[in-house]
């Protein structure tokens, strides 16, 4: 595989599907008998393939100003830092 922007989107996307399932990415245990694969196969199939489109993928920027929209609408929107895991409260590189 090649590092890819939308790379990251993919992983996190699939992270998502993990916490949302509560399966293993490389094992699923609730699918049909149909299904035999990982996670991501088994979503495909589900949806009809759409989840490995590379062109359809969001980049991870477009994802969080999504998330984050999202929050502000149902009033979970906190202020932060644009880069928090760089700053820490006196603002001084990590």
């Amino acid at each position: 595989m090649v590092a890819s922007l939308k790379g990251d989107t993919y992983g996190f996307g699939v992270v998502l599907l993990e916490l949302a399932t509560g399966q293993k990415p490389t094992n699923v245990t609730i699918a049909e008998e149909g299904c035999k694969g990982n996670l991501v196969d088994w979503v495909n199939q589900l949806s009809g393939n759409c989840v490995t489109k590379v062109k359809a993928r969001w980049s991870m920027y477009k994802v969080y100003e999504a998330l984050n929209s999202m929050a502000q609408e149902v009033g979970l929107s906190e202020d932060h830092d644009e880069f928090p895991l760089l700053l820490d409260n006196q603002n001084d590189a990590i």
